[in-house]
């Protein structure tokens, strides 16, 4: 799912977990030069005990990236 600065960041991913995971690792795709087969995948490790058996919550936002409102809106994959 696409996310554009300008459209619909800050995106809030809510989910629940059967039983905690223990650390776990989130992958975000950047999608520059996306139509040309390029971008960049950002690891984000989340600790142990930040997800927990039940409801979780994560909120993602673009925080560099090209100005604009269309075009070169930032933006970033889930």
């Amino acid at each position: 799912m696409a996310f554009f600065q300008a459209v619909n960041d800050t995106v809030v991913i809510r989910f629940n977990l059967a039983s905690a995971p223990g650390a776990a690792t989130l992958r975000i795709l950047t999608t520059l030069r996306a139509y040309f087969g390029y971008g960049e995948i950002y690891t984000v490790g989340i600790p142990a005990g930040k997800l927990v058996a039940g409801s979780n919550t994560i909120a993602v936002s673009s925080l560099s990236g090209s100005s604009g409102s269309t075009f070169l809106s930032r933006n970033f994959l889930i």
